[in-house]
């Protein structure tokens, strides 16, 4: 009997050695989602070399040959909601040789083909909790005040700047990300969390917001969407403190108060000036920059 398993890129060049064919190995399987996998590949399971596998994953040592190996790379896509997060794709993989991908970023790994005996005991795939399963920060109500604002706010965005925008919804409206097609310009993304900590999280430009699970929130969102629509996004020096960078936006410009945002990092406010509008101080330096309009 064949199986496939798959071996972590970065944990094997870190701490293994990849197995030629004709090579025995012993290892710590857990299987892998079948629906997540094409339906022509052999059954598909992991290789535990950091004694991590996914919590609650049955796991079998197995015994084989190694019969091919080759390596792989899933698409990695954005996760909605969030600019800086990121998600591998495993149900579009592109094979081919070891020798052939570059061995970095996400969504890299070798598959080895293993002959394992016939009554070989193989780990049963158990699906893990899934969001909607789940009463944490993830599980919030989209129907109540904050829910319905939200949704409102999708809806203008999607009529003001549907043309101008790829917009991309997640949860029914508790993570939507808002691209422009401008490559200059910044987008900007939000989420909504509850369980013991509800909030919600907001980013433009390289900034990020922690805000209260409030309607108030939702229309700063929405000055905040309105700013990086009009080009009013920038990095640029702290004004007390040249060294640093800040996330800045100009919303004093057309008549608003200016907006004061904390990054939850430094807990700083750097200035309410005119000059300055709302600053988000940053934990790293950033080049100066200025993003343009959406249109």
């Amino acid at each position: 009997m064949r199986i496939e398993v798959e071996l972590s890129a970065w944990q094997f060049d870190c701490c293994g050695t990849i197995p030629e064919i004709g090579e025995e190995v012993r290892w710590t399987i857990y299987a892998n989602d079948p629906a997540a996998r094409s339906a022509s590949r052999l059954p598909s399971y992991s290789e535990d070399h950091h004694d991590t596998p996914p919590a609650g994953a049955p796991t079998r040592a197995v015994e084989g040959l190694v019969v091919g190996r080759r390596a792989v790379r899933f698409p990695v896509v954005p996760v909605i909601g969030n600019p800086i997060g990121s998600t591998v794709d495993h149900a579009h993989p592109r094979f081919g040789e070891i020798e052939e991908f570059e061995r970095e970023g996400l969504g890299y790994e070798y598959v080895i083909e293993l002959e394992v005996p016939d009554d070989a005991e193989l780990p049963p795939y158990e699906r893990p909790p899934r969001r909607e399963d789940r009463t944490d920060a993830d599980s919030v109500d989209m129907t109540d005040a904050v829910g319905t604002a939200l949704v409102g706010l999708l809806a203008r965005l999607r009529t003001a700047y549907g043309e101008c925008a790829r917009i991309d919804v997640a949860d029914g409206g508790r993570a939507v990300s808002v691209r422009p097609y401008e490559e200059e310009a910044t987008g900007v993304h939000w989420g909504r969390f509850g369980g013991d900590d509800p909030r919600l999280m907001a980013y433009a430009g390289r900034g990020r917001w922690r805000l209260p699970d409030a309607v108030e929130s939702v229309r700063t969102i929405e000055r905040l969407a309105a700013a990086a629509a009009r080009g009013d996004v920038a990095e640029v020096a702290g004004p007390d403190e040249p060294a640093s960078m800040a996330t800045l936006t100009r919303a004093d410009l057309h008549g608003e108060e200016p907006m004061v945002f904390r990054h939850p990092d430094t807990r700083r406010r750097l200035g309410t000036s005119k000059e300055n509008g709302a600053v988000v101080m940053m934990g790293r330096m950033l080049p100066a920059r200025r993003y343009s309009a959406w249109s």
